[in-house]
């Protein structure tokens, strides 16, 4: 990348989408986001600037804006899902025990995209409206330089770029090429203290994950740690919260779903009451500010939008704010719903993604799939939940898994 491109990559302009009740506002550095108002839309548009009250709510230094109008503005959902998690490959290095989508050292789909059309899938991506594009995987840096190139190409967009990453490939100069390429962010998986994460995810994953983990603090890039919380591992997840905690790394502890690998593991998801006792014991880092604890179920992270909505906004973001894009380019709403058997409702690989929203949004796929909570949460054992991919676990064996699901037309 030459020095007039590189310096154009490290704007720093917000991201302004159009919506119905006015716009989301968003801002890639910082990863904030808010909803405005019809009328401040209208002045952004006119002004094509930020005004200053606006750029401190979504923590811009420059009042620069990059303005996306989707052909469709529905009334009942946003215009564009805010966040893409792209599934670039079913190949990862190491071997989980519970991976939810069956990824591996040799499981490379028949069909995976070549690096051009993935490239072509990523720009079909950054027009349409998208504001955040994780690549995940598998694991994504076996790709290597294409992985950075594709990190350069949503960065120079005005987009924010993350990675999902088991941390182990993050050598020295992999840490390297990734700042360079302007990674926003990266969320590295830990499920355990040394001998439990390695009993998970092979031994000697744990040392080097926390290598991976000190190489992307030493270049800058903000780091997240996940952490999958199950009946067999609640002490390890305490003791990992602790862990990260002291060295000033946010943790998010998610739910077990049971999918890909767990499929046969609900007897590990955890019940009210052992929620209940593990919120008691993370308490004093969970109300810590400093401490960036977050968890489902853990904490309330619940956030009002600061102007009313015209409709309800979804804590899960399955076809809300959140799309999947897998190694093929078919499209589904949750990476968890697909092997739970939830249908494509698209390909990105030949049709725009922005088509493939408004269809979405036109159909009852969603509520069909939203029908399913009331009767999980019902006659659940554990928390109530907003979670599809948990509902339709539950309802997984029965005559048809989806048997609420429609397929689009």
């Amino acid at each position: 990348m030459d020095e007039k491109n590189r310096r154009r990559c490290m704007l720093k302009s917000s991201l302004l989408r159009r919506e119905s009740f006015g716009g989301t506002l968003f801002n890639a550095a910082s990863g904030r986001r808010i909803y405005i108002t019809e009328g401040e839309f209208g002045w952004i548009a006119t002004k094509q600037s930020v005004p200053k009250y606006l750029q401190s709510e979504v923590g811009a230094d420059t009042d620069d804006v990059m303005i996306r109008i989707p052909t469709d503005l529905p009334a009942g959902n946003f215009s564009c899902a805010d966040t893409v998690f792209f599934e670039i490959t079913r190949v990862c290095n190491i071997k989980c025990t519970f991976c939810f989508n069956n990824s591996g050292p040799n499981h490379r789909l028949a069909n995976e995209l070549s690096d051009d059309r993935r490239l072509a899938v990523v720009g079909n991506l950054i027009t349409s409206g998208v504001q955040e594009i994780r690549l995940t995987g598998g694991e994504p840096l076996i790709l290597g330089d294409l992985t950075y190139k594709i990190i350069e190409m949503i960065n120079c967009s005005g987009l924010r770029s993350s990675i999902g990453t088991n941390g182990i490939l993050v050598k020295p100069s992999v840490a390297d090429k990734l700042a360079k390429a302007g990674l926003h962010s990266a969320v590295v998986s830990v499920d355990g203290m040394e001998d439990a994460h390695d009993s998970i995810r092979g031994q000697g994953s744990w040392k080097k994950t926390l290598d991976g983990i000190s190489e992307l603090k030493r270049v800058g890039v903000p780091v997240r740690v996940n952490a999958v919380v199950m009946k067999s591992n609640i002490e390890e997840v305490v003791r990992v919260v602790q862990c990260f905690s002291d060295i000033d790394v946010p943790v998010m502890i998610r739910r077990l779903i049971p999918a890909g690998r767990a499929d046969n593991m609900s007897n590990e998801m955890l019940t009210q009451g052992e929620y209940n006792a593990l919120r008691l014991r993370l308490e004093p880092l969970t109300s810590d500010p400093t401490k960036k604890v977050r968890g489902h179920y853990i904490k309330s992270d619940k956030v009002e939008p600061r102007i009313r909505l015209p409709f309800e906004r979804q804590a899960c973001s399955a076809g809300h704010r959140g799309m999947v894009v897998l190694p093929d380019g078919n499209v589904q709403t949750c990476g968890f719903l697909g092997p739970l058997g939830e249908p494509s409702v698209g390909d990105v690989s030949t049709e725009k993604f922005s088509d493939i929203w408004h269809r979405l949004v036109d159909s009852e796929h969603i509520e069909s799939m939203r029908s399913l909570l009331p009767g999980y949460n019902a006659t659940t054992v554990g928390p109530k939940t907003n979670c599809l991919a948990i509902a339709l676990a539950a309802n997984y064996g029965d005559t048809h898994p989806l048997k609420f699901v429609r397929r689009l037309e």
